[in-house]
């Protein structure tokens, strides 16, 4: 039964199969950064999103109220 010591051998034996990398490390650093901060964009858009859909666009609210009173309905602004 091989041990640990074992295969910590064979890995550090001459001749041992090396496979290097496809790309540079830093290389994969910079993809998961990018990976996390495309993911907070999409985040970020979604923003709100919950609180529109249950209470409803306030800025839609704000406009109709204005409508109702009269502001902006004519197009007019300030004399």
């Amino acid at each position: 039964m091989a041990t640990l010591t074992d295969f910590a051998r064979v890995l550090t034996e001459e001749g041992a199969a090396v496979r290097p990398l496809p790309m540079e490390a830093w290389v994969y650093g910079a993809i998961a950064l990018s990976v996390v901060f495309l993911s907070l964009l999409l985040v970020w858009t979604f923003r709100h999103t919950a609180r529109v859909m249950i209470e409803g666009d306030a800025h839609a609210k704000f406009v109709r109220d204005a409508a109702r009173a009269g502001h902006g309905a004519s197009g007019g602004g300030h004399p």
